[in-house]
């Protein structure tokens, strides 16, 4: 956000429709480019007007000029103008039904328009032609409009373009300039200057003025009043060595060095910690810097099309279909859903609003928490899981290597297939399932059946070597957590657990002497206990998927040259049962017994997903390859193991042309066949937890994106301080304030970047994923990013030192 904006922005203002003395006849062509386009085409100026039909085409084609600067907001690219003569009348030369095209120097057409029918403006004194790309022909041409207008008007917020003898200075486009020299005494002398500026450079002095006074004054914009011309001439006394029209409204009570100040520190916007608090005292303390605080801390309107909604996430456990081989994850699932981000104004507000003085240190307390809510909301929340537990013993004799296949049973009544999640074993009696004790658990493993490799079998096992003593072991199920969003508050609030039931068979075998030794049979209910999952539970979660995602794939080798411009990467599928495929992005070459060696990127579809719309499609942002041209391979899996479908992929360069193309079918066993059994793809074992390499995951684009890391990470620090009671509510309070400054010191709000959501800070940076930071994870973290800015590290140790309240070398 400009917050000089009032001042300098030039609203509504006329660019004459002109043409040739001699050339009355014709209309004056506007082009209004809405269309977002690369850099590359928009750049590639002056673009032309071209008729492909005579008698129009025979003079064409003709060149268009800058009319209008884009607006801040990014909705109009730039307004465009010439005048087009027509020598048999205003509409003699053009055809009825007229058409024309918009190309810029490298001969890339941007749009073709088309008015029926010409005639309207046969009897027109200033005829206009306006027409817009803001949306797409589709091949076809888009609508103009024409109107009986001299002059056209700039719409609000773009600025019209003048020329004043190649200079943006009207200072220096003088007419004349009279210099009087009059001697009072040998050290004293009256110098008048008196500028006559010429007419066009005079009218924009008055225009310019009178929107000065009424940003600054209120006063009428369309006229300059005696106010406001006093207001002017005082400005120009202390300001006009710069001859911008900007400056602070005496209403603002700032002194000249206040003044100096905020001229400083907000010319650029509001981006450094002196122009919040100038910003704070006059747009929220005092509430006098007037039309310029209109746009304060206004970050645009959240729509929420999930209100209603409710949102299962959880704790990894997998849902089964009837056959068992489902091997979607509810710790998947949790990712699918983005909640709302950090609201870091408001935040802000609160905190430079305690250490001026206007709010206590309870406000703080109630900003960090609307902060933090989320994540602290998210990370707090317990998985949870309700067991069985089987108690046995084994003898001498029964000393053995054993396995236990793990099966569900599917209810008729609830038309629903439950498989217990986990199986734990756990050497002694045991009643609840702990995480301070060692134990076995179960594995998914998918592989092929047989030699054919044309039948994929998944299961769960339980395998151990058992010696003489007594065991417990746990069944148990799976419980997501499930968020409903709320409107007042507008984000989503955990709202419980949905838990899956059902009955259970465990075939327990003697792999000794293949023989079977018992069946354990049961049922798990919501009257059973529950447990909370601890960390070694989480960490056999990860373990236990090891060999359960060995989904179809198919590759694609694409060349980066380096002058190819390469940019987008999108894949558009069409896969059964509303699933989506994944593509894994590698540097120089792809390895299918190691999906992790040269992964640079995955995108599943699920990365932006908001609980609504589509997610069937993958997508890359390429233009950072074209630094460092080679081979980059493409490769497309199934979301699931027992998953085909088919899919188009392309490669656009950053002026739109598409590179390369291709598509493909996942397919190549009994339950996916290949219409060209020669097609058929082969498997590899990938990871569940693709979602750690989403493109957003693993580089930000955000230089700062690692200081903000640790900004959350200290907050939670102490927050976790203030709620143990070992820190005061002030002390808190203090520590907040600093750690705001030591962020602003460090350039965290400088450039365009910004703020992660809690969530994302932690996952980023928790290497070994505990849940806590510590300073290593931190700098490697920062080290492994992209194009990051140098740090000084001893100002990030001592923050982290600041931030670390319990001196456990953690930020939690």
């Amino acid at each position: 956000m400009m917050v000089l904006s009032a001042f300098v922005a030039v609203p509504n203002q006329y660019v004459g429709g002109e043409h040739e003395e001699g050339t009355e006849h014709g209309a004056y062509f506007v082009y209004i480019m809405t269309t977002d386009r690369s850099d590359a085409i928009t750049e590639a100026t002056p673009f032309t007007l071209d008729f492909p039909a005579p008698p129009m085409a025979d003079n064409a084609p003709y060149e268009l000029e800058l009319i209008c600067e884009g607006d801040d907001e990014g909705f109009i690219d730039g307004i465009y103008g010439t005048w087009v003569t027509s020598e048999g009348g205003n509409a003699g030369d053009f055809n009825n039904i007229t058409s024309w095209e918009v190309w810029n120097t490298n001969g890339i057409q941007l749009e073709k328009f088309a008015y029926n029918p010409m005639s309207d403006i046969i009897d027109f004194e200033h005829p206009m032609v306006v027409f817009e790309d803001n949306e797409s022909s589709g091949g076809g041409h888009l609508p103009a409009e024409v109107f009986d207008q001299e002059e056209f008007y700039c719409p609000e917020g773009t600025m019209p373009v003048h020329d004043h003898s190649d200079s943006d200075d009207i200072w220096e486009d003088f007419y004349q300039q009279n210099i009087t020299v009059e001697m009072v005494s040998l050290n004293e002398w009256n110098v008048t200057v008196e500028n006559l500026l010429n007419f066009e450079a005079s009218n924009q002095l008055r225009f310019e003025i009178a929107q000065m006074c009424a940003a600054a004054l209120g006063t009428d914009e369309g006229s300059v009043t005696s106010e406001c011309f006093d207001y002017f001439l005082e400005f120009m006394d202390g300001e006009h060595g710069d001859h911008h029209m900007s400056g602070c409204s005496p209403e603002w009570g700032l002194n000249e060095t206040e003044c100096e100040t905020f001229m400083e520190e907000c010319d650029d916007g509001v981006s450094s910690m002196g122009c919040f608090y100038i910003m704070y005292e006059l747009c929220v303390a005092t509430d006098d810097g007037g039309e310029m605080c209109d746009d304060f801390g206004d970050d645009g309107d959240h729509d929420h099309d999930d209100s209603d909604e409710h949102h299962h996430h959880g704790d990894g456990d997998e849902h089964h279909d009837h056959d068992g081989d489902d091997d979607y994850t509810h710790e998947e699932s949790d990712r699918h859903h983005n909640h709302d981000g950090p609201d870091m104004f408001s935040f802000m507000m609160s905190v430079i609003g305690y250490d001026m003085g206007y709010e206590d240190s309870s406000n703080v307390v109630n900003a960090v928490d609307e902060l933090m809510g989320g994540f602290t909301l998210h990370h707090d929340i317990d998985d949870i899981a309700h067991y069985d537990v089987y108690h046995f013993n084994v003898t001498e004799e029964e000393v053995a290597n054993y396995t236990v296949d793990i099966s569900g049973e599917y209810d008729e009544e609830t038309d629903q297939y439950f498989s217990p999640s986990y199986v734990y074993l756990y050497e002694g009696i045991h009643d609840v399932p702990s995480g301070a004790e060692e134990f076995e658990g179960n594995q998914r493993i998918c592989e092929y059946a047989d030699a054919s490799e044309m039948y994929v079998d998944c299961y769960h096992i339980l395998s151990t070597h058992l010696e003489v003593g007594s065991y417990s072991m746990f069944i148990t199920n799976s419980c997501s957590h499930v968020w409903t969003y709320n409107e007042s508050s507008e984000g989503h609030e955990f709202d419980g657990y949905e838990c899956q039931y059902g009955s259970y068979n465990l075939s327990v075998n003697n792999d000794d002497n293949d023989t079977h030794v018992d069946n354990i049979v049961g049922n798990i209910s919501n009257l059973d206990s529950t447990f909370t999952l601890e960390e070694s539970h989480e960490i056999h979660r990860e373990v236990s998927e090891e060999f359960a995602f060995f989904p179809f794939y198919e590759t694609h080798t694409y060349t980066v040259t380096g002058d190819d411009n390469v940019s987008q990467f999108y894949s558009e599928q069409d896969v059964d049962h509303n699933q989506t495929m994944i593509v894994w992005l590698y540097a120089g070459s792809f390895t299918e017994t190691d999906w992790s060696e040269n992964l640079l990127y995955v995108s599943s579809g699920y990365e932006h997903y908001d609980g609504s719309g589509d997610y069937n499609f993958s997508a890359f942002d390429l233009s950072e390859l074209n630094e460092h041209p080679g081979d980059y391979v493409f490769v497309t899996t199934g979301q699931h193991t027992h998953l085909g479908g088919t899919y188009e992929a392309h490669i656009w360069s950053d002026d739109d042309t598409i590179l390369d193309s291709w598509s493909g079918e996942l397919c190549g066993d009994y339950q996916y066949t290949c219409e060209d059994t020669t097609e058929a793809d082969d498997r590899a074992y990938f990871t569940f937890a693709h979602h750690y390499y989403y493109q957003e995951n693993v580089d930000e684009g955000d230089d700062d994106g690692g200081l903000w890391d640790m900004f959350f990470m200290s907050i939670a620090e102490n927050m976790s301080a203030y709620d143990d009671g070992a820190i005061s509510e002030e002390e808190f309070a203090d520590l907040i304030v600093d750690l705001l400054y030591e962020m602003a010191e460090m350039g965290a709000f400088e450039g365009d970047g910004g703020a992660p959501s809690p969530e994302d800070a932690l996952e980023a940076t928790d290497a070994n994923g505990d849940g806590y930071m510590s300073f290593e994870e931190f700098q490697e973290h920062w080290e492994a990013q992209n194009d990051t800015a140098v740090l000084d590290w001893d100002d990030v140790e001592s923050l982290f030192a600041d931030a670390d309240i319990d001196d456990d070398d953690l930020l939690e």
